[in-house]
């Protein structure tokens, strides 16, 4: 049931006919790191990736980046100390999260 829904939920919902057929709830992720560098779309975090924490962003430019009060604020740089909250569509697989806001520390 859609009213059931917390604010700030995210949904994976497939229409057909203008009707929905199936959604599911996306989990919100988190990660913490420093930012290693950028390369074209794509923001890299030191370290290595493992198995179930990315070591890179695609399109990290549409995520929110806000300070550690939650206020807006101007880019993410290279070596800075971040907290990424990203979702994770088919976890299991590389290079599919969708980066939702950058918190710089």
């Amino acid at each position: 049931s859609f009213t059931s829904l917390k604010p700030g939920a995210f949904l994976d919902v497939h229409l057909a006919n203008g009707q929905i057929k199936k959604a599911t709830v996306l989990e919100v992720k988190n990660i913490s790191g420093k930012i290693e560098r950028f390369d074209g779309r794509r923001l890299y975090l030191e370290g290595k990736s493992s198995g179930n924490k990315p070591g890179w962003f695609n399109y990290y430019d549409r995520a929110r980046v806000v300070d550690k009060e939650g206020f807006s604020r101007g880019n993410a740089q290279a070596g800075d100390k971040v907290q990424i909250s990203y979702l994770d569509p088919y976890p299991g697989e590389i290079d599919d999260e969708i980066p939702l806001e950058i918190k710089v520390q």
